[in-house]
């Protein structure tokens, strides 16, 4: 959608970090979709677009359990701007001990 981030970012409490990572490691449970409205904005005329939100439907749930299904956590997680660098120092630790034992360029079963 023109003029709209796909994500944002804030700084959390120390104390919320394990709350926050409980939220971002779960099951998808909610399936989000964008349209565009049938009326363009009345001042501008612009396209005006509409966020649409409801429960998983089973069937992209199974879709989705599929899709995943070979990655890993590590794989799954995304950062940009500031946080790429942060999000690196993460794997590469996370990953230290299991690399050190399978070599550096196994990427797991």
């Amino acid at each position: 959608m023109p003029n709209f981030r796909a994500a944002h970012q804030k700084k959390i409490e120390y104390s919320q970090f394990g709350h926050k990572l409980e939220y971002i490691v779960k099951s998808p449970r909610k399936e989000y979709s964008v349209g565009r409205r049938s009326r363009p904005d009345k001042k501008t005329g612009a396209v005006k677009f509409k966020h649409n939100k409801r429960d998983i439907r089973p069937g992209a749930r199974i879709k989705l359990f599929h899709l995943m299904r070979p990655l890993y956590l590590d794989q799954l997680a995304m950062a940009g701007g500031k946080g790429r660098q942060l999000l690196q120092k993460i794997k590469y630790e996370a990953l230290r001990e299991y690399r050190a034992k399978n070599g550096w360029n196994d990427r797991r079963p």
